[in-house]
């Protein structure tokens, strides 16, 4: 039985990383927001970001764009085996990619 990944964006309006600055060190912490993401993919709306296998996968943010280009995007990855529903998305939440993770990846913690 295969294991399914999804990608899910929110817009926030606080620094969602402060929330972990407990556990992460200030210098590692990189909360994105929607021009940050903009910069990378060139001026585009679409490009890729690293999973958490290690693997580039495509995502489109057009689903922001009319905010505010300083609004904090909080990318989330979730996962469910073959035949499991995934959880309910948060409120406002955008559903930006689901895939079927490749044999061989490896998820951290696995």
């Amino acid at each position: 039985m295969g294991t399914r990944m999804r990608i899910t964006g929110q817009a926030t309006v606080h620094d969602y990383t402060k929330a972990f600055a407990h556990l992460v060190p200030e210098e590692q912490r990189n909360p994105r927001t929607l021009q940050s993401y903009i910069d990378e993919f060139h001026g585009s709306l679409e490009g890729e970001v690293e999973d958490p296998c290690g693997l580039m996968q495509p995502i489109s943010l057009k689903g922001f764009k009319d905010l505010d280009r300083h609004t904090y995007i909080k990318l989330t990855f979730t996962t469910a085996p073959d035949g499991v529903d995934f959880p309910p998305e948060p409120a406002g939440a955008i559903i930006l990619r689901e895939y079927e993770i490749p044999e061989g990846a490896t998820l951290p913690g696995a």
